[in-house]
């Protein structure tokens, strides 16, 4: 391929879950990759291939702008940001101002597509056409998703589900906790939720680099009940039999709130389960509607999930 022609992409985050996939599937698909980490991240999942990295400060407004001013792409997907936050002026900085300051430094540049990799989060739960977040994490996307919209970019903002695979450890615990017959329920079994596995997330943000939606809900075109996502574990680990243990609504809310006050006051750590993300984790509905028929996924859940426990043993965590 004429080097002249190969297109560049700068993908911040580049170090995190999502953006080394990301990366490694841009490299593949013939793209030059700028890899986008902030100051003492981990790069060793990065350095061995053939992106380059550069160190961002997202929350200098100056000095991101002159990181980038003599760096050329064609286009950038913006995947950093924060999960934890101590409060919601820590995840309007961590999401909103850093995005805002990403876009100011790139204000001289002629981009042919921003891609903001946001959060269904952001729609919070529940079909609805009016975004209704539950989370100052939800708030904080939805900041930045407006602010991408209102930049004069060209621009897509992908609100992906819960996203898995390879490198995730989300997971992990029920994996291992399923290993020694023992399955979670929290809430309500019937319960909607969706899910996108990090290869098929990957395919979809590339080829929405070329296609003219503003706006994109990832998942795999499905939606599973949580008496289902528990059964598919149960397949994949394949138990003869299994201890089923429900955990109510009010009583996860009331140790997540117990333990949050523990963490907090004696180790003086952030806890990563607030309020706001406790009634993400027991909404009714994370549900996405006709989603998917366009593009074609290479992961249902239970694949995924046979995929991501092979990661895991492989890697020796269960």
């Amino acid at each position: 391929m004429n080097s002249a022609n190969v297109k560049k992409i700068l993908i911040t985050g580049a170090n995190g879950f999502i953006g080394v996939h990301l990366v490694n599937h841009a490299l593949k698909a013939g793209y030059s990759i700028l890899a986008g980490v902030r100051k003492d991240s981990d790069t060793s999942h990065l350095e061995e291939s053939d992106a380059s990295i550069i160190c961002l400060d997202y929350l200098n407004q100056k000095r991101l702008s002159e990181q980038l001013r003599n760096e050329n792409f064609d286009y950038i997907i913006h995947v950093a940001g924060v999960t934890v936050a101590k409060n919601r002026a820590g995840y309007s900085e961590g999401n909103g101002t850093t995005t805002a300051n990403l876009l100011f430094a790139l204000k001289e540049k002629n981009i042919k597509k921003f891609v903001f990799i946001s959060s269904l989060a952001a729609r919070g739960p529940g079909i609805d056409s009016v975004d209704q977040p539950v989370s100052s994490y939800g708030e904080s996307k939805l900041e930045a998703e407006q602010l991408v919209q209102n930049s004069g970019l060209p621009f897509l903002n992908v609100r992906p589900t819960g996203v898995y695979g390879s490198g995730n450890y989300e997971f992990l615990p029920l994996f291992k906790w399923a290993k020694h017959g023992i399955i979670i329920s929290l809430g309500n079994p019937h319960r909607k939720l969706s899910f996108i596995h990090v290869t098929d997330l990957c395919e979809l943000i590339l080829q929405g680099l070329k296609r003219n939606e503003k706006m994109v809900s990832a998942s795999d075109g499905n939606t599973y009940t949580l008496t289902e996502v528990n059964d598919t574990i149960k397949q994949v680990i394949g138990r003869k039999w299994y201890i089923n243990i429900s955990i109510p609504n009010w009583f996860f809310k009331a140790m997540m709130a117990y333990v949050g006050v523990f963490v907090s006051s004696i180790f003086k750590r952030t806890w990563p389960y607030p309020k706001g993300k406790v009634r993400e984790l027991i909404a009714d509905d994370w549900s996405l509607q006709d989603v998917g028929k366009e593009y074609k996924f290479q992961y249902d859940l239970k694949s995924g999930f046979v995929h991501m426990a092979r990661f895991y043993s492989e890697n020796g965590r269960m």
